[in-house]
C-alpha cells in the first residue's frame, strides 16, 4: 500500500490548516472516540493511536506521539492570497471546502495550490467537488483527484 511506504519512510511531514481556531485545537489534541475511529484496520490503530483511560465509560485513542511531531497545525483563510507557505507539496487535500466559494474564488483557490504542489503531485477534493470551469493545468487521475503534470512550472 502507498500508505505504508510513505509513512515508513522516516521522510514525510504534514501541514493540517483550517480557518477555524476551535477546530484547529481538536486537531492539536488528536484524541478521538471509538465511533470516530471505527473504520481503521486495527494494526493501523495499534501502530497511530494509544488507548487513553475510558471517559464516562467510552474509550478513546490518541495519536502517538511519533506521528504527531510530523504534524504542524496553522490557521489558513483560503481566501486570503498568497498563501503564506512555500512548495513544493506532495499533496493538498482540500475537501468540502470549494463547495462554499463562487467560481472566481475556487478558481484563485485552485491557482494557489498551481503554485505550491510540485510537477507529478496531486490535488484531492470533496467528491462532490470538481475543477470543471476553472482553467488549470491540474488533470483530473480519477473522480476527486487531480495531478499537476510532469514538467510543469
Amino acid at each position: 500500500m502507498e500508505l505504508e511506504r510513505i509513512l515508513g519512510s522516516g521522510d514525510w511531514k504534514v501541514l493540517a490548516t483550517d480557518i477555524s481556531t476551535r477546530v484547529l485545537a481538536l486537531a492539536v489534541a488528536g484524541e478521538y472516540g471509538t465511533e470516530e475511529v471505527e473504520s481503521i484496520p486495527p494494526e493501523m490503530m495499534a501502530r497511530a493511536l494509544d488507548r487513553l483511560p475510558d471517559e464516562g465509560g467510552l474509550p478513546r485513542w490518541r495519536v502517538k506521539p511519533h506521528l504527531k511531531e510530523r504534524v504542524v497545525f496553522r490557521r489558513l483563510n483560503l481566501a486570503t492570497r498568497p498563501y503564506p507557505m512555500q512548495g513544493p507539496l506532495d499533496a493538498v487535500f482540500c475537501r468540502n471546502v470549494m463547495i462554499y466559494f463562487d467560481q472566481k474564488m475556487r478558481a484563485a483557490v485552485v491557482g494557489e495550490f498551481e503554485r505550491l504542489v510540485r510537477p507529478g503531485g496531486l490535488l484531492v477534493v470533496g467528491h462532490s467537488e470538481t475543477l470543471n470551469g476553472i482553467a488549470t493545468r491540474f488533470r483530473s487521475e480519477r473522480p476527486s483527484v487531480y495531478r499537476m503534470p510532469e514538467g510543469a512550472r
